[in-house]
């Protein structure tokens, strides 16, 4: 049996293609937080993270600015060279954001703590020691120890069932306090957005299959599935 290949789309970080979406985030003012996704902003050039801190900065309602990088996790020495600018760039919108009370933080993705290691702790506290709020979103995959999995065909091996989410999630409400209690999340397929790991309606076992409500685009409920690995 041959079995076909597959070409991928690129989407590189080419300038002229943002304009649209600066032009949407400025006629759109109930928008009020704005992350800068990937690939990695660590990998765009930094005249072009420039160009993006500056526009962003500029609209009024843009209130709280994320930056996504893996960089801290994967190449902690981009942060500690002092001869690298990209951590300076990482920093630069911090003071005037905050002079005009906005929020500039940094998203990274540490996965298991065996990543955490004495130059990833080091990198992390110089951003402390500057001021940079740094935040981690860690994915809940099977072998691994906060995002449930997606319903990604070919991917079932590394999910976990909802019950796994669930436990910890429990449990760790009693271990330490609240404002720095991690969120576990599932991302609903269909659209369904990212919603705390408690189905509303309910979470039958045997079938593997639970509900969650949210809200939909123009307000009113919606229910979504999501299925447990076989």
């Amino acid at each position: 049996m041959e079995i076909g290949t597959v070409s991928k789309t690129r989407f590189l970080p080419i300038q002229k293609k943002w304009g649209k979406m600066f032009e949407y985030i400025e006629r759109t003012p109930s928008l009020h937080d704005v992350m800068i996704p990937g690939g990695d902003t660590s990998s765009l050039e930094l005249t072009q993270l420039d160009n993006i801190d500056h526009r962003l900065l500029s609209f009024p309602h843009a209130q709280r600015i994320r930056l996504a990088s893996k960089g801290l996790a994967v190449c902690p020495s981009l942060i500690l060279d002092e001869s690298d600018s990209w951590a300076k760039r990482v920093i630069q919108p911090l003071s005037p954001g905050r002079k005009i009370g906005k929020s500039v933080a940094l998203h990274t993705q540490f996965n298991h703590p065996n990543e955490v290691t004495w130059i990833t702790t080091s990198a992390a506290q110089k951003f402390f020691e500057i001021g940079v709020t740094l935040r981690n979103q860690t994915v809940f995959l099977k072998g691994y120890y906060v995002y449930q999995g997606d319903m990604v065909r070919g991917l079932e091996d590394l999910c976990t069932h909802l019950q796994e989410i669930l436990e910890p999630q429990r449990n760790i409400r009693i271990t330490i306090a609240g404002f720095i209690t991690p969120s576990f999340v599932v991302d609903l397929p269909g659209r369904g957005g990212k919603r705390l790991a408690n189905p509303d309606e309910c979470y039958d076992r045997s079938s593997r299959r639970s509900l969650f409500r949210a809200p939909g685009v123009n307000g009113s409920d919606r229910l979504f599935e999501y299925h447990d690995p076989l």
